[in-house]
This record gives structure tokens, sequence and C-alpha cells, in this order.
């Protein structure tokens, strides 16, 4: 299945692709979540030897730096460069304020795709 795929599940109506459009033809081959996105030296050197074929979605709400704009892009960074494809974005209005436009800046130079489930939505 492609992004665009999967975003016609209804599991996925209202999300939208708020950054990395031109993914929306890539292939989704599995699905991780990202439950601690503090990124720490070993967090780092792991992603520096895992190497994602571009087929994997991630699944956050970037709870544990929700209040912290330089940590989501740098994870936005980290995941971009291990291969990731992108992800979908859970809980802004409720854990995260609000999607700051320097993420969506990042995420669009990577061509790393975010998809926003619906606002103020659990």
């Amino acid at each position: 299945m492609t992004v665009k795929d999967i975003l016609g599940l209804p599991s996925l109506k209202n999300a939208n692709v708020i950054a990395g459009q031109p993914a929306v033809t890539k292939v989704v081959a599995s699905v991780s979540v990202l439950e601690y996105s503090q990124i720490t030296n070993t967090q780092a050197e792991i992603y520096q030897h895992i190497n994602f074929n571009n087929d994997e979605l991630v699944l956050t709400a970037f709870a544990s730096v929700r209040d912290d704009v330089e940590a989501q892009c740098e994870n936005i960074k980290t995941l971009a460069k291990a291969g990731e494809l992108g992800l979908i974005l859970f809980y802004v209005g409720l854990i995260l304020p609000k999607v700051d436009q320097r993420l969506i800046k990042v995420a669009d130079e990577y061509n790393f795709i975010i998809i926003l489930m619906p606002k103020k939505r659990a």
C-alpha cells in the first residue's frame, strides 16, 4: 500500500498531510511507535547503524518533547537520516500543544511525510 492508499482507510479519516507531500506515492511496508522521543546518545547510535528501507511510518505524539520544538526537529532529522518514510502525528491540541512551522520546514527539507490526525481528538 502507498501512503495515499492508507490515507483512505477509515482510521485515517480527516487526517491531513502537512509536510513531505511528494512522499504520498511511496509504499508503506511497516509501522512503528515512537513513545520516548528524547534523543539520547544510545538512541542516536542505534539510528546510525539502522537503515530502514524508506517504507516505515512512525506513530507518535511527541509526548516526551511536547514543549521542545528543537527536539521534535532533531527527531525528524534522525528518523529521516535512518531511512524512515515519515510519521503520523497524534494528539495535537491534547498532548502536543501545536505543530510548529519549523517542524514542517525540516520535514519538507528531508521529504519526510507528516500526517496530522484530527486536532483535539483522542
